[in-house]
């Protein structure tokens, strides 16, 4: 989430008109959503979760003795872990800052301790009596729940092995392959922790306020994550060297490309189709962003990249990013042809005919379409 989606989110907690709210974003090393989930857990208790938006809200204590809490709400995009904070009245302002300094020192490992309290008074023996007789009660009240916690910590961890087993064929599938073009794609997927089933750290948990239902919840979350991880792992297969129907079809689908054209080895005009760090297939386009008319050539292959762009497709990513490399070199310079952009093994190229707005909005409905999974 963006900083704007995240305000937004903790507007909904935070009713004042004279709620400050403060914003802060680091990167943190190896940050997950589930370690996110956890030092939260931590500090404070969570209010509420959305995995697929990628965000928690959580209460956080403050203040001398924790009797006073500010709201945060933290997401991770992208490596980055993004949080706002904000607590209303006097002093909310130093409480929301408080808040979100106890979030990221958690976050980089340092939980605080709890504090010590002072002034501890003898009690009376039948204080004493009392307490331990409300204890007690306690305990056989929650006992349903605690058995309840434990059945629904086992389907979490069913639901966890699940998803770890597709982790290390995810991450054979994006080994090597260019990606950071790729919105929501994590080039290594980390496998999520199993959780004790023991009777003292589930009463833990349910004493933090993660109870049977909450992990039912949690349990589903994992479900979904698994199918997301499968469906990104069929995406990143398809853009490994995809054949040429293939990528003709997913261009078809974009709106902005007008003429589509492939190169043979009797019209290539770079000479590198089939060669030794060559492309394994190049199409040509053109686009209704522009007026190719005036562009010398008859069709796409013709006009080149300057007629609209182009998709070469290589063995390796290795080879697409030396073909990147090559075209940098001319990066202002009258010989400068374009945008281009990695996506798999594939260089997504557009016309420098085309202001840069165009150049970016073009390259993203093309990225988009080769990586949105066919109906």
């Amino acid at each position: 989430m963006d900083r704007k989606a995240l305000e937004n989110k903790i507007a909904g907690y935070c009713d004042s008109d004279e709620c400050e709210i403060a914003y802060e974003s680091h990167e943190i090393e190896d940050a997950t959503l589930q370690t996110l989930r956890d030092r939260l857990l931590d500090v404070g208790k969570i209010l509420e979760e959305d995995l697929e938006k990628g965000f928690y809200v959580a209460a956080i204590g403050v203040g001398p003795a924790e009797v006073t809490s500010a709201t945060l709400v933290a997401g991770i995009d992208n490596g980055m872990v993004h949080a706002v904070a904000c607590s209303e009245g006097p002093g909310g302002t130093r409480r929301a800052a408080e808040a979100m300094q106890v979030f990221f020192d958690a976050m980089r490992g340092n939980v605080r301790k709890p504090r010590k309290r002072h002034g501890i008074h003898k009690v009376v023996a039948f204080a004493i009596l009392l307490i331990a007789f409300i204890a007690a009660a306690y305990w056989v009240l929650i006992g349903s729940q605690i058995t309840s916690a434990i059945e629904s910590t086992w389907a979490y961890n069913e639901a966890v092995e699940s998803f770890n087993a597709v982790v290390p064929s995810y991450n054979e599938a994006a080994a090597g392959l260019a990606i950071e073009n790729v919105r929501g794609m994590v080039g290594e997927a980390k496998p999520l922790s199993i959780q004790p089933t023991d009777v003292l750290s589930v009463a833990g948990q349910i004493m933090s306020g993660n109870d049977a239902d909450k992990m039912r919840t949690d349990a589903q979350t994992v479900k979904k994550m698994k199918i997301a991880l499968e469906a990104d792992e069929a995406i990143l297969n398809s853009i490994d060297n995809p054949e040429q129907l293939w990528v003709i079809a997913k261009l078809g689908t974009v709106e902005d490309v007008e003429v589509i054209e492939v190169v043979t080895a009797e019209n290539d005009p770079n000479g590198l189709l089939g060669k030794p760090g060559g492309y394994t297939s190049c199409i040509y386009f053109t686009t209704t962003m522009m007026d190719s008319t005036g562009v010398a050539g008859d069709g796409p292959v013709a006009k080149g990249v300057d007629g609209g762009g182009a998709i070469e497709v290589y063995a390796t990513s290795d080879a697409a990013r030396a073909r990147c490399d090559y075209l940098d070199e001319f990066e202002g310079t009258i010989l400068y042809s374009g945008s281009y952009a990695l996506v798999g093994t594939m260089v997504v190229r557009t016309s420098c005919l085309l202001v840069d707005d165009a150049q970016y909005v073009l390259t993203d409905e093309i990225v988009t379409a080769m990586t949105t999974p066919s109906e």
